[in-house]
């Protein structure tokens, strides 16, 4: 493509969270990339090749969206201001395509899709999670029953206007076909597996026998996505360290210890402030068990069947046993049983913890088999792979029809 892509997201680096995470790797080495954040606070680092723009909303629209009698109003004002914003930054860096990315801001992709028709190029929508579903979390900006209202008729408009579809796991990608006739392409996040084995190789011989102390670590964000799922698995190590087998779960998180006590999470749990990824991989690697959560009693199960968590490639490329704690029918619990990379955990049954982390503990075989499994199914998240599938994808995308903007509206 002749100009730079342009990349629209409520998150970008330097922010910590999985999305920004994925972004970065994706778009590193690009020759010229341009970032549109939607956030108010970003704060962008100095990266080359890569040209930042904010397109977060004005003061007015801020308190407009206050008004909720007016939502369906306040919410076409706000993508047209926000399409406006973007297609100026299109045009100021002659863009050659959009990739827009679900998220945080439910307005970026109806306002990622009517700046690129007017200035006539091809907008990929990235979804890192399931558009339709995020409409189940609670979001402040928009009403739950507004968005119920609305969103999935927008949804079906935003998805007929598009180039192309990106998607992290097979779940999310039979979800869409059954909705729309888009090409579409599966990202898987991706991880730096080089940097993974350097890692891995400077950890020391660890010790083996029931009678030593084990850590079992997660390391990224918890909210009601995680949540039950990280409470049962704690009392599980409770009622293991009764049993004579001593283990300490570590959370490493930007949630607080305060706010995770009082979601009941136990005091026994070792809470920590969240840390840059490359600590997080080292902290990774070190562990002797990895904990990949999935809650089981959510408003959005939709959301969580299809999640592709961030660091799912990262726990592969560890090498360590990973104890995926999630509903059977979710995509990581089905990955992980598939490549048997993975020791799957799904109900949401405290003994039922302990007496697989007893095991864990007990069988050096099963330990060794999960982690060499595991490290060979983070091939799939290979950095370099899959950013080079990701902008020959972009690259292939075409406008499939002219878009109006009166198309992308609310009901």
């Amino acid at each position: 493509m002749d100009g730079p892509v342009a990349v629209v997201s409520h998150t970008f680096s330097p922010d910590l969270n999985g999305q920004a995470v994925v972004l970065g790797r994706l778009l590193e080495g690009m020759p010229a990339v341009v970032r549109i954040s939607s956030a108010r606070f970003w704060s962008p680092n100095h990266v080359p090749g890569f040209i930042n723009e904010n397109v977060s909303p004005p003061w007015a629209i801020r308190k407009m969206r206050k008004l909720k009698f007016l939502e369906s109003s306040v919410f076409g004002f706000h993508v047209r201001n926000r399409a406006q914003k973007i297609a100026r930054a299109l045009v100021r860096h002659n863009c050659s395509a959009v990739v827009a990315c679900t998220g945080g801001d439910l307005v970026d992709l109806p306002a990622a899709l009517i700046a690129a028709e007017r200035v006539e190029i091809p907008c990929v929508l990235h979804y890192f999670d399931d558009y339709r579903s995020q409409w189940k979390i609670p979001i402040p900006a928009w009403s739950m029953r507004w968005m119920q209202q609305n969103g999935s008729a927008i949804e079906a408009q935003i998805l007929r206007k598009a180039a192309g579809i990106v998607v992290p796991n097979e779940f999310l990608r039979a979800d869409l076909a059954e909705r729309v006739d888009l090409r579409a392409i599966i990202i898987r996040n991706p991880v730096n597996l080089s940097a993974y084995e350097n890692l891995r190789s400077s950890v020391s011989e660890r010790q083996e026998g029931a009678s030593r102390s084990w850590t079992l670590t997660y390391t990224g964000s918890i909210y009601e996505a995680q949540l039950d799922a990280i409470c049962n698995c704690a009392r599980g190590l409770e009622l293991l360290n009764e049993r004579g087998i001593s283990m300490q779960l570590h959370l490493y998180t930007s949630q607080s210890e305060k706010f995770l006590h009082s979601q009941g999470i136990p005091r026994s749990v070792r809470i920590h402030p969240a840390v840059k990824p490359m600590e997080a991989s080292r902290l990774q690697c070190e562990s002797d068990f990895l904990l990949l959560p999935l809650a089981f009693k959510t408003r959005y199960p939709e959301l969580i069947r299809t999640s592709s968590p961030g660091k799912m490639g990262e726990y592969l490329a560890a090498g360590r046993p990973i104890l995926v704690h999630a509903p059977a029918d979710s995509f990581v619990a089905k990955f992980a049983s598939d490549h048997r990379c993975g020791f799957v955990n799904d109900k949401l049954d405290v003994s039922q913890i302990a007496k697989d982390l007893e095991r864990l503990v007990r069988e050096p075989h099963l330990r060794a088999e999960l982690s060499n499994r595991a490290i060979a199914s983070s091939l799939q998240f290979s950095e370099s792979l899959n950013r080079d599938e990701y902008f020959r994808f972009i690259r292939e995308s075409r406008v499939s029809q002219p878009m109006t903007q009166t198309s992308l509206r609310c009901a």
